[in-house]
């Protein structure tokens, strides 16, 4: 493994993690490093007046308004908890949930529909076979894999 892909925990980050995340790091092709740094961590849109920010970050349920106070947006799109969550505050915080995880064998996501004027957040739920992953984690010998198969596969 490329001693440059390694990171230190935080106090916060548990050697499991930590070992999957240099596992992942190990992984991407040093070509990619610089591409992947210049993605930036959010990103903005404005449609028909409303605005809205998309961005990927944990969330603290308790301090949702504080924490998002920053953006100059309506509605606010986050990812990290792998399932579906709305809290209607000081702005709209949105988490369409991740294809391919949850706890049974259907996955769930949401499609946005702009309008003039106008935003529709619609919810869907279809089913998924699950086994692909289950193999592919096997089959590239993901280290964890029964963590990650419990947290977000509900196995």
């Amino acid at each position: 493994m490329p001693t440059g892909y390694r990171i230190r925990a935080p106090p916060y980050i548990t050697e499991s993690v930590l070992l999957h995340i240099n596992w992942t790091r190990s992984r991407v092709d040093p070509s990619q490093v610089c591409r992947l740094k210049l993605l930036p961590l959010s990103n903005t849109l404005e449609y028909a007046g409303t605005r809205f920010a998309f961005l990927h970050c944990p969330l603290a349920a308790d301090a949702l308004d504080r924490d998002f106070a920053f953006l100059d947006a309506d509605v606010v799109f986050i990812g990290h908890i792998h399932m579906p969550f709305e809290h209607a505050g000081q702005r709209l915080i949105h988490d369409p949930g991740s294809v391919g995880t949850g706890s049974n064998s259907s996955t769930r996501f949401s499609v946005l529909t702009l309008g003039d004027g106008t935003y529709r957040n619609d919810r869907y739920e279809i089913g998924y076979d699950k086994t692909p992953v289950f193999d592919a984690l096997v089959r590239r010998d993901v280290p964890e894999r029964e963590a990650i198969v419990r947290i977000f596969l509900g196995g």
